[in-house]
């Protein structure tokens, strides 16, 4: 699963509040409390239509801008006005996840109402992109971080009166249930054989038509069931991790492979491989794991329908540990095609007496021919780029470029292509007749 790229993230020093960033490895303990604390009454403020933003304004482009958004909640609680307007009350902003915040604050009684407000009056304004788009996010009421979580997800896709039902468990799991039997014609969900494959595969491929054009391109027997799995049954993740800090540390140097240093920092479902010689960056290869979001929602399905024939959905914990196994699932097969992509890359370069460039595209060909005989190995898309003095951001959003470009010769039928640089996915793209995004 998307183990997710996270964002850069703002502190500022008070004694007061500020966002804890619970994302940070040094604070794994303090995510996991949260995680499991079933009793945590707050406000959830999760971010909208972010892998669109991605792909238009880069990671790095992203980043930039829910920073500065960071630093405008932690200065507008922080603020002289704001805390002799609510003397007492104190506000705890919390990083979790790369899709969002989970506020709690003090005292409970009377503060969500006044901290909610902040929001609801534009006082906290959402940030703008260069061209003026606007971040849109949605504010959620919940009894803890993981209730909080999904129901943001659930704004916008279900009807007020489905989306704040009391017993979200309840609602859950009479939904998915429905939205199976619309699916699969059965109406014991129980007996449905998630082993069956063209079942399976029409599901995959109304999965992976959402995650490319929406939910207009999906045959509308699959809508209910492919909305269901990708906001009901996706949980915060308990290991996210930090992509800047991920980074920070791979430039810093590797293994000595050859001639050259390697190391890698992985954010969800994208890998970065750092390759230095002489202490001066020569590569950044950016390597997606392609359908890791279709494996693991077609993995929720088989570990719902799983949980329906025993003892079947009671509460908020059930649907995590069905989420949380559907994860490891996932990731258990992005892992395995993550580190031998990484073992080839690393046989080439230390056999290598050409051209780095040559080196990288014989290991994308020869990973590529070994995942269409193993199964067991995701496909990867992958393009590469150089220039000793590029910054995080400049690396994430020039492989976003890269990447971009390569879904836009896929959705034209050409697949396995390496991208050597961004320039050179756009020429291909121009010689194609299509268009760079």
């Amino acid at each position: 699963m998307k183990i997710l790229f996270l964002l850069t993230f703002f502190f500022v020093s008070s004694t007061h509040a500020c966002l804890i960033d619970l994302t940070d490895q040094a604070q794994a303990v303090a995510r996991q409390t949260l995680f499991n604390n079933s009793n945590a009454p707050g406000l959830r403020i999760g971010w909208s239509g972010m892998k669109e933003l991605n792909k238009r304004f880069g990671l790095g482009g992203v980043n930039s801008v829910v920073a500065n958004y960071e630093s405008s909640m932690c200065n507008h609680f922080n603020s002289p006005e704001f805390r002799q307007a609510h003397p007492g009350l104190e506000v705890r902003i919390q990083k979790t996840d790369f899709k969002g915040y989970y506020l709690e604050c003090t005292p409970t009684s009377s503060c969500r109402d006044i901290v909610e407000r902040q929001f609801r009056q534009n006082l906290i304004p959402n940030p703008r992109f260069e061209d003026g788009t606007i971040f849109e996010n949605n504010i959620v009421r919940a009894n803890n971080y993981q209730e909080g979580y999904i129901r943001s997800r659930m704004a916008g896709v279900y009807p007020d009166e489905r989306m704040n039902a009391s017993n979200l468990s309840e609602f859950i799991d009479t939904e998915m249930r429905a939205a199976i039997t619309q699916a699969s014609g059965r109406s014991n969900v129980s007996t449905l054989d998630t082993g069956n494959t063209e079942f399976m595969q029409r599901l995959a491929q109304n999965v992976d038509n959402f995650r490319t054009t929406g939910i207009e391109s999906v045959d509308p027997n699959f809508r209910r069931l492919v909305l269901g799995l990708d906001t009901l049954l996706e949980i915060p993740f308990t290991n996210s991790n930090n992509i800047e800090n991920d980074l920070d540390v791979a430039l810093r140097g590797g293994r000595s492979v050859g001639s050259y240093e390697v190391s890698s920092a992985q954010s969800g479902d994208d890998m970065f491989v750092i390759i230095q010689r002489d202490d001066q960056l020569v590569r950044v290869v950016g390597a997606d794991a392609k359908g890791l979001g279709v494996e693991n929602m077609t993995s929720r399905l088989a570990e719902f329908v799983s949980q329906t024939g025993g003892d079947g959905i009671d509460s908020m914990d059930d649907i995590s540990s069905l989420s949380m196994r559907a994860i490891e699932r996932a990731d258990s097969r992005m892992s395995l095609s993550f580190h031998r992509y990484e073992e080839i890359l690393g046989n080439q370069l230390r056999d290598t007496t050409a051209n780095i460039d040559q080196a990288l595209l014989r290991a994308h060909e020869i990973y590529s021919h070994e995942a269409q005989s193993n199964p067991e190995l995701m496909t990867i898309r992958a393009g590469g780029i150089s220039g000793p003095q590029a910054s995080n951001q400049t690396i994430m959003n020039r492989i976003t470029r890269i990447h971009n470009n390569l879904k836009t010769m896929e959705a034209a039928g050409i697949s396995g292509h390496y991208g050597t640089s961004c320039l050179s996915t756009e020429y291909w793209l121009l010689r194609m007749g299509l268009q760079a995004k």
